[in-house]
């Protein structure tokens, strides 16, 4: 993947989570890791705006659930590997949202 296409996708989330327009979807291994490792929706969000182009891993590939593409990010967080999955998704109203889908320990 070229990391001209990656870095572009940082910055549209980036963009889409300065504006407040996300969401950390609250499957029960989400909310789980965060509270084992003391973290908040706050460092979730601190952690998805401090992507790089090295955090990244594979995407975009098809969201096999449901329609449209996903992303695959492994960031480091207190010596701890965390995945990360991240999807832009189009609300009803027609408004871009990124959801993080995934923001777990890494599955060894």
């Amino acid at each position: 993947m070229p990391g001209k296409l990656i870095l572009q996708y940082l910055a549209r989330i980036k963009n889409l989570i300065s504006a407040g327009k996300w969401t950390l979807i609250p499957r029960k291994k989400n909310l789980d890791s965060l509270s084992n490792n003391g973290l908040t929706i706050q460092d979730v969000k601190n952690e998805l705006l401090s992507l790089s182009l090295s955090d990244y891993q594979n995407g975009p590939v098809p969201d096999y659930s449901y329609s449209g593409d996903v992303w695959i990010f492994e960031r480091h967080i207190n010596g701890t590997a965390y995945y990360i999955k991240l999807k832009i998704d189009v609300t009803k109203d027609g408004v871009e949202i990124l959801k993080c889908l995934s923001f777990h320990e890494e599955e060894m």
